[in-house]
């Protein structure tokens, strides 16, 4: 018999992945989770696709210590450069952050799409193959913004710190149109009312976590694996490094306090 209280393993660079985390909160209930934030090596976004693997390697194994049932890799730059070799280590569903938005950006039939992310993820041109192979004629902005994750991480989120970085790496899309931005790595909604200062028009920002959310839930339950305990869910976080900031953050991301524990890799 399948143990339906399993938990579900959410790994990020540091705090990002806790607005997945906030979104299969309030579309499963019911789900544990057990979560870690590798906050000694973040930010990702500056690392080799090699380490990368490493890193998640490493994650994985310990994440596979409390028998997940499922697997989110609540990394942007995972998600775009090695999420096949994530796939390729454990044999239970795996969900990334890049499909999601592809299915966002495809849903509204935008002609003209912001793509800002990590330097990594931005890169590997990731979310510009995708939507091209669903329509040639989108034209794709993409624009790194490689101070947004150590803002975020510092706690500076929604400060004039973040609206003035925001502004440096915004402003570049202003003349653009779009139709949306895709938020191409998971500290950026975090960052969403500096962003959105930025326009002087209402902007559509596309969080892939809501749709990953969606897409887990359809996940668990076509393959007899949610949770229908009435038991209050187990939510579990580790972090790499020893920072009461994460706890701040967490707490305010996901709208109640949390504890972090230390585990070293």
């Amino acid at each position: 018999m399948i143990n339906l209280e399993k938990p579900i393993g959410i790994f990020d660079s540091g705090v990002g992945g806790l607005t997945v985390f906030a979104q299969i909160m309030k579309t499963l209930p019911n789900e544990n989770i057990v979560y870690f934030g590798d906050t000694l090596r973040a930010p990702y976004g500056d690392k080799s696709t090699e380490q990368l693997k490493k890193y998640s390697r490493q994650i994985i194994d310990f994440l596979k210590t409390y028998d997940i049932k499922a697997l989110v890799i609540g990394c942007g730059t995972i998600s775009a450069n090695c999420a096949e070799y994530v796939k390729g280590l454990v044999n239970i569903p795996v969900l990334d952050m890049v499909s999601p938005s592809i299915e966002d950006i495809i849903s509204i039939k935008a002609k003209k799409i912001g793509i800002i992310a990590t330097k990594a993820t931005i890169d590997s041109k990731i979310h510009e193959k995708l939507i091209k192979k669903q329509n040639k004629d989108c034209k794709v902005y993409a624009r790194s913004c490689p101070l947004f994750v150590p803002v975020v991480e510092e706690g500076f989120a929604d400060t004039a710190i973040s609206d003035l970085v925001a502004k440096e790496y915004i402003s570049y899309f202003l003349d653009k149109d779009l139709d949306a931005m895709v938020l191409g790595c998971t500290h950026y909604p975090l960052l969403s009312s500096s962003i959105a200062k930025v326009f002087e028009s209402k902007i559509r920002l596309i969080d892939p976590a809501f749709t990953l959310s969606k897409h887990l839930l359809q996940v668990l339950t076509n393959k007899g694996l949610k949770n229908t305990q009435k038991a209050a869910p187990k939510h579990n976080f580790f972090i790499s490094s020893n920072t009461q900031k994460f706890d701040t953050i967490c707490s305010k991301a996901l709208l109640q306090p949390f504890k972090a524990s230390i585990h070293k890799l």
